[in-house]
């Protein structure tokens, strides 16, 4: 009995022996078996590395690769009906609440993926507008992102960013809480009682969208709830236009870099003019080591075109399944 103690608290001594090897054949060995892996690897996926840039991406300017290869940079469509927005921007005009134009933007069949919001020298985008304007693209339309840019007397249409609708929407909402009170009020203030909706009365589409007269209404509903007086005791949130005090700031440069932080997505390359292999593979390596999901082109500052990069690396991803 006290020999089984014993064994049982006495420490067990484990060795562990490591094999003798060559070092210097392992080292030789190593030396160029990676050349060889690689090679092989380039042999056996030529085919797929081909097709794969033939067919990546499906828009923007193709990039030539040489003889065997092509990329089409998945290059974002800008909207075209900047003059139907200004009905959400509106600083200047006082008329917004009667035009007809947003309702014709909410129902035309195209779907621009990004918009372009130029912030001029600070006195063309007020919050209030910037909010509900991202709210209600990215539901109607689906817009995907925002490209922020800024036109001075010495350059059009700087690049400031980019960010995601729904970001611009929330980080406004939290910096002035009650653009996200207005729009629930909005929102509330056009629905029906419950007991009348039943099947085919739907206010939406199957993706999100509101029927167009019920989004219009609710951009106005959102528009004249910010115009009440202002209080006494915080009159510096609210600002002058032609349409009346409103219940916003105005948006500066300055201004969207401290309310979006870091999701205001200051990635660009410069524009591609050179049509040679190397400029080409130079300017897809450029847009693939940055880290936003949108990529500016841009010439001298200027704003020229959105590059989706992560289109780009789901391509990818793809092919290589």
């Amino acid at each position: 009995m006290l020999a089984a103690l014993l064994l049982l608290v006495e420490p067990i001594r484990v060795e562990i022996t490591q094999p003798t090897h060559d070092a210097g054949l392992l080292e030789k060995i190593a030396s160029f078996a990676w050349p060889i892996v690689a090679l092989v690897a380039l042999l056996v996926l030529r085919r797929p590395i081909a097709k794969l840039l033939d067919t990546m991406g499906s828009r923007g300017g193709e990039l030539s690769l040489g003889s065997w290869a092509a990329i089409k940079l998945p290059g974002l469509q800008e909207t075209s009906a900047a003059q139907d927005l200004l009905t959400i921007k509106d600083v200047a005009g006082s008329m917004w609440q009667e035009s007809s134009n947003l309702i014709a933007h909410f129902t035309s069949p195209q779907s621009p993926e990004y918009a372009v919001v130029d912030l001029g020298n600070g006195d063309e985008w007020i919050s209030s507008r910037l909010f509900i304007f991202s709210v209600m693209l990215q539901r109607m339309k689906g817009l995907r992102c925002i490209v922020f840019t800024r036109t001075t007397p010495e350059q059009t249409r700087g690049f400031l960013g980019s960010a995601a609708p729904d970001q611009v929407r929330w980080h406004l909402a939290a910096d002035q809480p009650w653009l996200e009170a207005a729009f629930a009020y909005a929102y509330s203030g056009i629905m029906p009682p419950l007991g009348m909706l039943n099947r085919g009365s739907a206010l939406t589409d199957a993706k999100g969208a509101l029927q167009p007269p019920i989004a219009q209404a609710v951009v106005s509903n959102f528009i004249q709830s910010l115009k009440q007086p202002p209080p006494h005791n915080f009159p510096q949130d609210y600002v002058s236009i032609r349409s009346g005090d409103e219940h916003a700031s105005w948006i500066t440069p300055s201004e969207l870099e401290r309310i979006m932080g870091r999701d205001l997505w200051t990635d660009s390359v410069p524009e591609n003019t050179d049509s040679s292999d190397a400029a080409n593979r130079l300017q897809v390596r450029r847009i693939l080591d940055k880290q936003s999901p949108y990529v500016a082109q841009v010439e001298k500052g200027e704003f020229k075109s959105l590059i989706s990069r992560v289109a780009l690396l789901d391509e990818i991803a793809k092919r290589f399944k």
